[in-house]
């Protein structure tokens, strides 16, 4: 409860989510129309923040493994934070180590190379889409090996978050109420009322 409030609260006050206006919406990476998107470098801003959300982040990443694949080089402030948080909860444990796969765009071409020892950690979802896109490109990759810092969503089953920004009456009564809608590009409700699309 600690980790989800805490975050959920953070997130409001660095205004995590990029709002548009009835002049203009986005295009996210995955090709959707979308009038908000989450931009979890507007909250890795400074280092007791990023702490605590590497705090929140370690009950998710997976006993063994050695390396993370992330989506986004925003992520790298938080894996250092969790060397950080290891080296005085556990001295032995080897550093992480990571790279960035560069989200939707950058899978395709990306060739995954340490799967038995590594885990993927995407910053932000309200669809678990980039998951479900990282295990057709890499199979080897299972659901509790995917790892969500930030969901919005209904429910990020089968796939991990760390923290449910979903509000909720009795563990998260800050969360989010507004679903961010998403939109066919081709059939765009926000375009057709005459919004200019960003990517």
């Amino acid at each position: 409860a600690i980790r989800r409030r805490g975050a959920t609260r953070l997130f409001t006050e660095r205004r995590g989510f990029v709002e548009s206006t009835p002049n203009y919406h986005f295009q996210n990476p995955s090709g959707r129309h979308t009038e908000r998107f989450v931009r979890l470098s507007n909250i890795l801003t400074r280092p007791s923040e990023i702490s605590f959300l590497a705090f929140c982040l370690l009950p998710q990443i997976p006993t063994g493994a050695r390396y993370c694949y992330v989506d986004t080089v925003a992520m790298l402030p938080l894996v250092a934070a969790l060397n950080d948080h290891w080296r005085a909860l556990d001295p032995d444990r080897a550093p992480l180590s990571a790279d960035s796969f560069a989200s939707y765009d950058g899978l395709e071409r990306y060739a995954f190379t340490r799967q038995s020892e590594s885990f993927v950690l995407i910053s932000a979802s309200s669809s678990g889409g980039l998951a479900r896109r990282v295990v057709e490109a890499e199979p080897r990759f299972d659901s509790g090996s995917i790892v969500h810092v930030l969901f919005h969503g209904s429910d990020p089953a089968p796939y991990l978050a760390a923290i449910n920004l979903g509000y909720d009456a009795d563990h998260n009564p800050e969360g989010t109420l507004h679903k961010t809608s998403q939109h066919v590009a081709e059939n765009c409700q926000l375009c057709q009322d005459g919004s200019t699309v960003i990517p």
